[in-house]
């Protein structure tokens, strides 16, 4: 995607608008699981292949298909709207905001500081800001600044708040240049409960990503590979990059509008889309299409991978995952301080084997591509979600 043309617009972040479903949104829930079973069965197209005969993708394939990085486009979006910051030009503003959706694993704000030699202010430890005795922080002098990740500076408790007041104090009075990141969770519940909208400028985002984009995007990923793989959409048995394909059409319109045009979730949910002809599961020798070369992987995309929130009476899943979200990713110790009085161990446990958030190091995040469902069911029961 090296074109500008299909970079993402720098927008207010008021200005988002996610892309919109192929159908009507009611109509596609109401019916979304009569849908499901519909495309699982549907095998009118010649050479389509049947869900039972599809296995996972190996890691390895995957990653020689569609490559990490999952933020695709966004660096060199970065690089072409901050540069005034990287050469130290005069800008419009001394700082700069960036409010982000949430879910981002490669930590984009900090990679592009690091690809542009800027220094990044480093946040204390979780404990440290639990306990109250973390550093008061020193913007100082200097080239421009970089705070990547604005919530990893607040734990949500009462007592935790002091040292972003003073970060948001130190920001507002310095005349050293600062960009500062902040996931849209964090954004909103930093608004109200520390009123940041008066220290710092009107937040920017990036413009959703629509069909096209998506489309190019992973195209280019897969297109140095096209001598060793190929990529047929399951249900018309057709090249998925294929133009004037009205299947095609639908299926990158439909990963836009349910990723709400967000890169690192539409990445997931692509690598999760692709599987492989099981050839244990099937003896047919027509499964898979006549390809240029025998030696070429065949690769299905399928439907995309719905996520379900574990069913219960009660929202604690919902505020497990807010918390998550607010912090980006969060301790299971830190979260029982953060949600204390209510079992939020026992929300954990469902919400790992829902596949909904993941543990690693033994912080917990929410999945990327389980990001849809778990935006649903916070603005069902409304909670703040932002705009993305």
């Amino acid at each position: 995607m090296s074109d500008d043309s299909h970079l993402p617009k720098y927008i207010k972040l008021g200005d988002f608008e996610p892309p919109a479903m192929p159908t009507q949104r009611a109509f596609q829930i109401l019916l979304s699981k009569s849908l499901l079973l519909f495309k699982k069965n549907k095998v009118g197209n010649e050479g389509a292949i049947s869900s039972d005969h599809l296995g996972k993708t190996s890691e390895a394939d995957l990653n020689n298909v569609a490559a990490s990085p999952a933020y695709g486009p966004l660096l060199h979006a970065l690089n072409q709207n901050l540069s005034p910051y990287v050469s130290d030009l005069k800008s419009d503003s001394k700082v700069e905001l960036i409010v982000l959706p949430p879910c981002d694993e490669n930590d984009i704000i900090k990679t592009w500081a690091k690809h542009n030699k800027l220094e990044c202010l480093a946040p204390p430890t979780s404990q440290s800001i639990l306990s109250g005795r973390a550093d008061s922080p020193v913007i100082g002098s200097g080239n421009t600044l970089v705070i990547p990740r604005l919530e990893a500076w607040m734990m949500r408790t009462h007592s935790s708040l002091n040292l972003i007041r003073q970060l948001l104090a130190a920001i507002e009075s310095t005349e050293r240049s600062v960009v500062i990141g902040c996931n849209v969770y964090a954004w909103e519940f930093l608004k109200k409960s520390v009123d940041a909208a008066s220290f710092l400028p009107d937040p920017m985002t990036f413009d959703a990503l629509d069909c096209d984009q998506l489309k190019d995007w992973f195209n280019t990923l897969y297109s140095s590979e096209k001598n060793n793989y190929k990529l047929f959409h399951q249900q018309t048995a057709q090249d998925i990059f294929a133009d004037n394909d009205e299947g095609n059409d639908s299926y990158f319109k439909e990963l836009a509008a349910t990723s709400s045009g967000i890169p690192w979730v539409a990445w997931h949910l692509w690598r999760k889309s692709l599987l492989t002809n099981d050839h244990k599961a099937s003896d047919e020798g027509n499964d898979t299409p006549l390809v240029d070369d025998p030696n070429q992987h065949v690769l299905w995309v399928t439907a995309l991978q719905e996520y379900a929130l574990p069913d219960t009476k009660s929202n604690l899943p919902l505020l497990v995952l807010q918390a998550i979200l607010i912090h980006h990713e969060i301790s299971i110790d830190h979260l029982v301080k953060v949600l204390p009085g209510i079992r939020a161990l026992a929300a954990v446990s469902l919400l790992k084997r829902a596949g909904i958030i993941n543990q690693e190091n033994g912080m917990l995040s929410c999945r990327p591509a389980a990001y849809p469902a778990i935006r649903q069911g916070l603005t069902a029961s409304g909670f703040p979600v932002g705009v993305v």
